[in-house]
């Protein structure tokens, strides 16, 4: 099964297994998107634009290769702001 994340680079919708999530959202990102981005925007993290901001665009790029940027986006943003309690979730099959 893919997914894919209302997550938009341009023109292009970036296809994940990989997200951010804080500690203190208790939503899932993929199962409960919309109450999950309401509150991880009242809480001031923009998680979606953080991300969307530091994927390289890829527009030749395969699926793979956009969720292997998002995978490593997430690790970076972690490392960048360590005040904020951030965990990468997976999207199970």
């Amino acid at each position: 099964m893919e997914f894919v994340l209302n997550l938009k680079k341009g023109e292009k919708e970036l296809m994940t297994r990989a997200w951010l999530t804080t500690k203190d959202n208790p939503f899932d990102p993929f199962d409960e998107f919309d109450a999950w981005y309401h509150m991880d925007e009242a809480h001031g993290y923009h998680t979606c634009n953080v991300i969307a901001s530091r994927v390289v665009d890829s527009d030749g790029a395969f699926p793979e290769e956009d969720e292997q940027a998002i995978d490593e986006v997430c690790d970076q943003v972690i490392k960048e702001f360590p005040q904020i309690e951030y965990v990468k979730v997976y999207k199970k099959d």
